[in-house]
């Protein structure tokens, strides 16, 4: 799922993720200089935050697009938030999460980028990552989604399209604004820049 507006693209995706050691090992390469400095990743969400941000950043300096330029490559802000379970009653996004067969793999995780930066036109990259993700990358970065049925997923959708209204509303009002949305979402999160030094 994704909403945009004239200034920001925002995108929903779910699914089990793989092990703390399996994500450090998909990492993207950083650049050359960076390559020597020690990233510590407190939490494999913290480490898959970071991961997905990554890849996102790579996968557009590499496109050649308007922003094929290293130093606006690592400027433009692709974001992930990462949702863990519901911590607080009346969690937005509660629904989503497996009742019945509790799973601790299993995350939500939001994802942003402008659609201009400093005059350049930004693509959204997210929806062509997960392509990848499910593709290419499939046995290096295992991301295995949900079997929801059609009728489970019309439901779920409502709550993750209405979630994902209040995020765009909240980027167009400031980086504040965007904190609190997910501080009030009800959910533990963690967020990443997915820049070469966290």
């Amino acid at each position: 799922m994704y909403r945009w507006d004239e200034d920001n693209f925002v995108f929903f995706s779910e699914a089990y993720v793989p092990n703390f050691q399996t994500i450090i090992d998909a990492q993207p390469r950083r650049p050359l200089q960076y390559r020597r400095t020690k990233i510590d990743f407190r939490s494999r969400d913290e480490a898959l935050a970071w991961t997905l941000s990554a890849y996102a950043r790579r996968l557009a300096w590499h496109w050649r697009y308007e922003i094929a330029w290293e130093e606006n490559a690592f400027k433009i802000p692709f974001e992930t938030w990462v949702l863990g379970p519901p911590i607080s009653e009346g969690a937005q996004l509660a629904e989503w999460f497996p009742r019945e067969t509790p799973n601790t793999d299993y995350r939500l995780m939001i994802h942003y980028n402008p659609r201009r930066y400093d005059g350049f036109r930004v693509p959204p990259v997210w929806p062509t990552l997960y392509s990848i993700l499910k593709g290419e990358y499939k046995k290096t970065f295992p991301i295995r989604h949900r079997r929801l049925e059609k009728g489970e997923f019309s439901a779920l959708k409502k709550t993750g399209e209405a979630f994902l209204a209040e995020v765009l509303s909240a980027y167009e009002h400031g980086r504040d604004a965007v904190d609190q949305a997910f501080r009030a979402s009800g959910h533990r999160y963690w967020f990443s820049l997915g820049l070469p030094i966290p």
